[in-house]
């Protein structure tokens, strides 16, 4: 048990450093209880939406994802998004921005962002849920989640990719060279990078072409 509860402190206190959060919540007077989130096909976290609709719903808020330019009728709140995702034996969450707009204008945003891509941390490696479930919570009642007090360890530990686990991804074509190289310039367009990184990123991926 001792050992388990370190464990778990370990990963909180890893995530805890390398971790930048900032949110400005939605006012409960909005009374907010649908949002539609249009969708962002550029993202390639595949659990990112999923992640999103069970964190609203999990406040009571119904949601329903749209196709950019097909907004349905009676939208109210509309939630833009994007993700960014870095590649160390297999890809993971690095960065999410959240926007929800009414009537056009911003009334609530939120950012998380890994520093650094979490450098040698394990806890890199949890999942997207582990990561977005206090943001969104903050997001939509101003404090960040309490209920991490509850998570077994088992459940957020984070755990270096095992080799079929990178196998299928590479197969799946998110490992590869080029899908590599297109996310690294996209942190490098987001400004997420520095130059240099980018290149010695960029010169590590072409070296093992």
């Amino acid at each position: 048990m001792k050992i388990s509860r370190m464990v778990l402190l370990s990963t909180l206190a890893c995530l805890a450093a390398c971790t930048s959060v900032r949110v400005h919540p939605v006012d409960p007077a909005a009374q907010m209880q649908h949002v539609c989130i249009q969708e962002n096909p550029k993202v390639l976290v595949d659990d990112f939406v999923m992640v999103l609709r069970e964190g609203f719903e999990r406040h009571g808020i119904s949601t329903q994802v749209f196709p950019t330019g097909s907004r349905p009728a009676g939208c109210e709140f509309v939630l833009t998004y994007t993700a960014l995702r870095s590649w160390d034996l297999a890809p993971y969450l690095t960065h999410a921005e959240l926007r929800i707009e009414k009537a056009g204008r911003v009334v609530a945003s939120a950012q998380y962002h890994l520093r650094g891509d979490g450098g040698f941390s394990l806890a890199k490696w949890a999942g997207t849920k582990f990561k977005m479930d206090p943001v969104i919570d903050e997001l939509l009642t101003g404090s960040p989640s309490a209920s991490l007090a509850s998570t077994s360890p088992e459940d957020i530990a984070p755990r270096v990719p095992a080799v079929d686990t990178i196998v299928h991804a590479e197969k799946a074509g998110e490992g590869t060279a080029e899908a590599r190289l297109r996310e690294l310039q996209h942190l490098k367009d987001q400004g997420l990078i520095t130059e240099q990184e980018y290149n010695e990123r960029r010169r590590a991926i072409v070296n093992q072409i």
